[in-house]
């Protein structure tokens, strides 16, 4: 058995290299199954943003799983808006849940599926980079110790897993940052999870260091 996914687009013009597909942006998929293919099915339909990128992983009984990245302004010169959604595909073919996972202010692209046992259950564990602004006071001395605010953008690494149904049961550190807090490391975009790993346990994360 296997799943394929793919963006669907169209636009109302392609003059000048325009890359706002204002007419269509969605993720179709096929199973197979049995020896042939299914009829190309709407996996997200485009009503939440335009698509960045899209990862499938697939578990032993043949349930599937499709993450994706969503521009939800339509602009691609801010980056702010991008938030992480996924879907399961059942085992009959049909998708049985869609979630947003992020909704906030902060960069969420890069994401990354896999399937590993936890405690002998097979879940999906997906994975996406994030810069999150941490915001900073100083005072100002010299008009009477007024606060200014700065902030500094913190790379980091969110995780999350959810099992068939699509629902999570918090089993993982929301984040690389919560479990590597005590070394120096200089997380970035670029970044995998081992493959052939059978069992949470066995599974680790690499990335390039900037």
């Amino acid at each position: 058995k296997a799943v394929v996914a793919w963006r669907a687009v169209s636009a109302s013009s392609l003059e000048g290299g325009n890359t706002l597909f204002d007419q269509r942006d969605s993720i179709l998929y096929k199973v197979y199954d049995d020896a042939s293919w299914s009829e190309a099915k709407t996996l997200y339909n485009g009503t939440s943003g335009a698509i960045k990128g899209i990862v499938a992983d697939m578990m032993a009984d043949g349930t599937a799983a499709v993450a994706y990245t969503l521009d939800t302004d339509l602009n691609d010169n801010t980056t702010t808006d991008r938030e992480i959604a996924y879907a399961v595909i059942g085992t009959d073919g049909e998708v049985t849940r869609s979630v947003q996972a992020t909704k906030d202010s902060y960069l969420d692209e890069n994401p990354q599926l896999t399937s590993v046992k936890f405690e002998g259950e097979e879940r999906f564990v997906l994975g996406w980079y994030t810069e999150q602004a941490v915001a900073s006071d100083s005072a100002m001395a010299l008009d009477g110790g007024e606060s200014g605010v700065s902030a500094e953008a913190v790379s980091d690494i969110r995780l999350m897993e959810f099992g068939t149904d699509g629902t999570t049961s918090q089993l993982l550190p929301d984040s690389m940052d919560q479990i590597a807090s005590n070394y120096d490391v200089n997380i970035t975009s670029n970044f995998r999870f081992t493959k052939n790993s059978e069992t949470i346990n066995d599974l680790s994360i690499l990335w390039v260091e900037r």
